[in-house]
């Protein structure tokens, strides 16, 4: 969900899995997302960054729990 959210948000071209998710002309962008609300679990963790895949750049979505809107990036 992370990955639509941002790339309709900020018109990034999502791709197949590679390393990265998503491109910005030709910045490779790895995308990590966490729903973030009152009836949350504190304890979520985000997804592990591939350190050693083919990015550039790492994007952090925080979508709101109850509706899935973005809420910072």
């Amino acid at each position: 969900m992370a990955e639509y959210v941002a790339a309709e948000t900020l018109g990034l071209k999502l791709v197949p899995p590679q390393g990265h998710d998503a491109l910005r002309g030709s910045e490779r962008i790895q995308i990590k997302g966490r729903a973030h609300g009152q009836k949350m679990n504190s304890g979520q963790k985000i997804g592990c960054i591939k350190t050693d895949g083919t990015c550039d750049t790492v994007l952090l979505v925080v979508l709101e729990n109850a509706t899935l809107e973005p809420r910072e990036m």
